[in-house]
């Protein structure tokens, strides 16, 4: 602390990699967050190197305590493999890049973020023949209150991804995505309700894709122990070409999907543990390339664990 009201920090945190059953490397790390930050009270925050964008998470809001987010794949992409991936592994929400972020203090309830990050110098040469890395440049506006029971958040964002590397590759091309999502929560009885809608847009339509997804439940602490959430949820990702012919780096069939799930999570509460248990039902979509049908694939994933929150 610098004075009241002032802080200054660092944080730095690191993943661990250590299942050769989900293609991990054994024994790789992964340096999530490192950065520094400076907060104030008054005019906010701002973050330096490498941190959660400030479009992070912007898809997935979602007030229930659902260990398989709506709207991404999670781990089910180690598990389903490219073909899978390719449709439903999206790019709407941010991830951790080294930049320049900032956010405003919070004001009724609403707080504005923007940021500029870069990713790491790519190895080809750009269109004007420089070695140089992309740019991102993103805002992002945020909401979370409660109104007479019922729990409120929110969140729209833009993110620009200028994309400044490898001119050859066949999902070359700048990146416009849009993201909204929103969850409400009736407290007394625990009913709740979440969604997000996103598009990517791109002069290469390769990358053109939108996506939704919903989910609906009920979170209450029936036993004593901790809240249990039980849930539905369905989600849809509409890719602008469909297609079957290999493009550079393109090697897979890619499918419009859907999927449909079912999930139950029992917190207990004194011993800061979460056991879940969670099924989806992928569905990839036909379509016809070169005068052929090619028919997509069903896939069905059982996902239980547990977690320990310490």
């Amino acid at each position: 602390q610098i004075r009241p009201g002032l802080t200054a920090g660092y944080l730095l945190e690191i993943g661990i990699y250590d299942d050769d059953g989900l293609g991990s490397e054994k024994g790789s790390l992964l340096i999530r967050q490192n950065h520094v930050y400076l907060d104030s009270a008054t005019f906010g925050r701002i973050t330096l190197g490498q941190a959660s964008q400030v479009t992070d998470g912007v898809y997935t809001i979602n007030l229930a305590n659902a260990r398989v987010t709506g709207g991404e794949m999670d781990e089910h992409s180690g598990v389903l493999g490219t073909r899978f991936s390719t449709t439903f592994k999206t790019p709407y929400d941010g991830g951790r890049r080294k930049g320049v972020y900032y956010r405003t203090p919070t004001l009724a309830g609403f707080i504005l973020s923007a940021g500029w990050s870069s990713g790491t110098n790519d190895k080809l040469k750009n269109e004007d023949g420089e070695y140089d890395s992309d740019d991102h440049w993103e805002i992002a506006l945020k909401y979370a209150g409660e109104f007479n029971g019922v729990r409120i958040a929110a969140g729209v964002g833009y993110r620009k991804e200028e994309d400044n590397t490898d001119p050859g590759s066949a999902l070359f091309g700048d990146r416009e995505v849009w993201m909204a999502s929103g969850s409400v929560m009736h407290m007394p009885t625990g009913l709740f309700v979440s969604g997000g809608y996103a598009d990517q847009d791109s002069d290469n339509a390769l990358n053109r894709m939108s996506g939704f997804w919903v989910m609906a439940g009920v979170e209450r602490n029936w036993f004593g122990h901790g809240n249990t959430t039980l849930y539905g949820e369905y989600s849809e990702n509409d890719l602008d070409v469909n297609t079957a012919t290999d493009q550079g780096n393109i090697t897979t069939r890619r499918h419009d999907g859907n999927y449909w799930g079912l999930g139950v999570v029992q917190a207990i509460d004194a011993a800061a543990t979460d056991l879940y248990l969670n099924y989806r039902h992928y569905e990839l979509d036909d379509f016809v390339a070169g005068g052929q049908v090619r028919q997509g694939n069903d896939a069905g994933v059982v996902t239980a664990g547990m977690i320990i929150k310490f």
